[in-house]
């Protein structure tokens, strides 16, 4: 891992997040492309919390990264709730913390803006954009990894009409990403060091993409490796963000869920079982901040 001076990252359910907008996200992710390495960089959201939470290779992974984005509302309301001060007197905690946390609640709600610790999410499928922005304009090439049912070529055709000098490559990657072959393998990083990309945008979905970065990154002629999940579907066009009203409430998810039944149990691990757990972790902690300086 390589980190970016004046670093600071909170610690939630042991995953450390950066203290980071997009702003400063951006500008970080230039100076690893000006820099010498190789850099891997997260979005972390709700679910991959609760799922670093029970598997301890995957927390490591993530903590491997070079930079973690806070990426959703869940990340930020967190954030602010590990960072209240709490009574020592078990009692006293957990009356105080859930009084807190209805707070928290309220704040997601009507006031996102005034949340302290993390003020801003950054997500993946916000910064392909400006990602890609940054690569034409510098001359750096492109690559998108992964993704289902030709995706990868949808969104490339998608980012080069709003970018036309932008150099990109693609593919649908592994087929099995949860079974493959070293062979097979090695027939993706061939194809993506043949292309000689800057940057490289992999869409397998937590936990394998970020795995996946982690577990390759030495052996491919990249600069900087993002994990971006569904992003790919999102700036293809084959789904849709939630509208502004929804986004302005925090209530994507819910957007989500009602076009997309089949998320109830992802949705139910970031509705319910990530604040339970942010809660006893709280609970269980005396300290009276949550900011790790490095």
């Amino acid at each position: 891992m390589i980190d970016y001076r004046n670093r600071k990252r909170i610690d939630i359910l042991g995953v450390f997040v950066d203290r980071v907008g997009k702003k400063q996200a951006l500008a970080t992710i230039v100076d690893f492309l000006d820099s010498q390495g190789k850099y891997f960089v997260t979005t972390v959201y709700s679910e991959m919390i609760v799922a670093a939470h029970f598997n301890s290779r995957f927390k490591n992974v993530l903590n491997s990264s070079s930079m973690s984005l806070p990426d959703g509302i869940g990340i930020l309301a967190a954030a602010d709730f590990l960072g209240f001060w709490a009574p020592i007197n078990l009692y006293l905690r957990a009356v105080y913390l859930f009084f807190g946390g209805l707070l928290v609640g309220l704040k997601i709600i009507f006031s996102g803006f005034l949340f302290r610790e993390l003020n801003e999410t950054v997500s993946g499928s916000d910064l392909i954009y400006d990602l890609a922005e940054i690569a034409q304009e510098r001359g750096y090439r492109f690559y998108l990894l992964g993704g289902k049912n030709e995706v990868a070529e949808s969104a490339s055709a998608k980012l080069v009409s709003k970018f036309p000098k932008l150099s990109i490559g693609y593919s649908g990657g592994l087929a099995n990403i949860r079974s493959y072959t070293k062979g097979d393998n090695q027939e993706i990083i061939n194809e993506i060091n043949e292309f000689n990309p800057r940057i490289l945008l992999v869409a397998y979905g937590p936990p394998y993409q970020e795995t996946w970065i982690c577990d390759n990154l030495e052996h491919l002629n990249v600069k900087v490796a993002l994990g971006v999940g569904g992003s790919f579907d999102m700036v293809s066009g084959r789904k849709k963000r939630a509208p502004r009203a929804f986004r302005f409430l925090s209530l994507e998810w819910l957007w989500r869920l009602l076009i997309e039944p089949l998320r109830l149990k992802r949705i139910f691990s970031a509705v319910f079982i990530f604040p339970s757990l942010v809660y006893l972790y709280k609970l269980r902690r005396t300290n009276l901040g949550c900011i790790i300086k490095e």
